[in-house]
């Protein structure tokens, strides 16, 4: 039977690591607000963020998981 061994510690910092790049990355500091008029996005529109916001944390945890079978 094959182990598989993740190394939790480095999933975490990825995970983390993914999701700073992605708050910068769409902050009123570099891209957010062109980001917010292009998609149409607007201040008030706004709710409902949490749910993609989970999502996306969601989907960072499992890209940054690696398998090694040894």
């Amino acid at each position: 039977m094959y182990a598989i061994e993740i190394n939790l510690v480095a999933v975490i910092i990825a995970t983390v690591l993914a999701q700073a790049v992605g708050f910068l990355w769409y902050s009123p500091v570099l891209f957010g607000k062109r980001w917010m008029s292009l998609m149409g996005i607007s201040n008030e529109s706004k709710k409902g963020m949490g749910k993609i916001f989970v999502i996306s944390i969601l989907s960072s945890l499992i890209m940054s998981t690696s398998w090694h079978i040894s």
